[in-house]
């Protein structure tokens, strides 16, 4: 029988221990008797650079609370503080306060929220935001003159990264944003709906495409721009080309040269860049090939 006992004992001491673990974090002068419960929606979360979230926190204490404050760590970095403190004046909170998540930084941040009651106890929560870019990078995009033996297309859909040759690009007008040719301005950059195909240039058939479709990409010249790497955010891009001069017309980009960048902007609203990385072989007979290094909005 005192086995017995002692069994019952040693669970009611157990029962007692574990109900005085406590949630919150104290503070240093911090209550002992008061507990701080912070939640916080979304748990986890992705996002593209530039994008804003809405974070629901809902607070309590056995006193009254006084502020939350926000932190943000980046791939690791130190903690820093973010956004402005909430006073809080009741026991209880719900708010929801809107972070925006850098731009330029790829990778993970962490977003925290800190509690604190008049007590000095607090209770901290954190999120983590999983940034992606808001632009795609393609590299080394090879294009060719209608008659050129390199066998490239000389038709280009941003969206999709694609050249296409004449055949292609019949079957899929809504998606060509742009076109090479070799001509009075040399290696040309030209949108379908500019007014040189069926008239300076009559190889491509574009002329021929369902007119409603012939995209509308316009163009302009960059000289802000002194390392294309830099580039990392789709407000760069932006900036880029509502800082470039445009051309004349503006659905065209001619007498390209090697390492000159230019910027566009599809039909669609989409801003991109484009730097002209080979220029070899063109003439008026339809040789010529391109290489372009090209950024474009997702």
């Amino acid at each position: 029988m005192n086995k017995i006992k002692l069994f019952y004992v040693l669970i009611i001491s157990a029962l007692t221990f574990g109900a005085c673990t406590k949630h919150n974090d104290t503070t240093p002068g911090g209550s002992s008797s008061t507990v701080v419960i912070v939640t916080m929606t979304p748990h986890d979360t992705t996002a593209l650079y530039g994008d804003s979230i809405n974070f629901t926190i809902i607070a309590t204490s056995t006193a009254t609370l006084s502020t939350a404050t926000f932190t943000q760590s980046i791939n690791g970095a130190a903690p820093a503080p973010v956004g402005s403190p909430v006073a809080l004046t009741k026991s209880q909170a719900r708010f929801t306060t809107k972070y925006y998540v850098p731009t330029g930084t790829p990778g993970r941040v962490k977003f925290t929220c800190k509690i604190t009651d008049n007590t000095g106890n607090t209770d901290t929560v954190s999120s983590f935001i999983t940034v992606t870019t808001d632009i795609n990078t393609y590299v080394g995009v090879k294009m060719a003159n209608y008659l050129d033996q390199s066998g490239f297309g000389s038709f280009y859909s941003s969206s999709n990264d694609s050249v296409y040759d004449k055949k292609g690009a019949f079957a899929n007008q809504t998606s060509i944003d742009m076109i090479f040719y070799y001509g009075p301005g040399q290696y040309t950059l030209a949108a379908p709906a500019d007014g040189s195909f069926g008239t300076v240039i009559l190889a491509d058939s574009v002329q021929n495409w369902t007119k409603t479709q012939r995209k509308a990409t316009t163009f302009t010249n960059i000289t802000a721009i002194s390392n294309f790497n830099d580039i990392t955010s789709l407000q760069k891009v932006k900036d880029a080309f509502i800082g470039g001069t445009p051309t004349n017309p503006g659905t065209l980009a001619s007498n390209l040269t090697v390492g000159q960048i230019i910027g566009f902007q599809t039909e669609a609203g989409k801003y991109g860049l484009i730097k002209i990385d080979q220029a070899s072989g063109g003439d008026t007979n339809g040789d010529g090939a391109l290489t372009l290094d090209v950024i474009v909005q997702k």
